[in-house]
């Protein structure tokens, strides 16, 4: 008996986002906003000089919050939060110091981090 295989196409399941463009309405849209992942920044470190750092390059809107470190005693790690608009200048790697790991925020990994402790 001979197998027959078939080759199976996976479809993109995910519907595409739809954004509005209308400026002529009385109700008002807000950014979408993303979070990146900031790691191997130096331990004495702290979010005002963080904070500083992105309004001297001109990065205005943002929030930022300590993140999860293996090892707080060498590095800290940071989540800023900004409009999806801005995020490819705040990866742009000659934004952050030699050696600092930039990537998207994962808030499922984040979320079992937290229900381990």
């Amino acid at each position: 008996m001979d197998a027959v295989f078939t080759t199976v196409n996976y479809k993109n399941r995910r519907n595409p986002e739809i954004v509005g463009n209308n400026k002529n309405t009385y109700l008002k849209g807000v950014p979408k906003m993303v979070s990146i992942y900031i790691s191997r920044i130096d331990a004495d470190s702290t979010e005002e000089s963080i904070k500083n750092h992105l309004i001297e390059n001109c990065i205005k809107q943002f929030e930022i919050k300590m993140g999860y470190s293996k090892y707080p005693n060498i590095y800290k790690s940071y989540i800023i939060t900004v409009p999806s608009n801005i995020l490819e200048k705040i990866k742009e790697p000659q934004l952050w110091p030699e050696g600092t790991s930039i990537s998207n925020f994962l808030y499922q990994l984040a979320k079992s981090k937290e229900q381990q402790k």
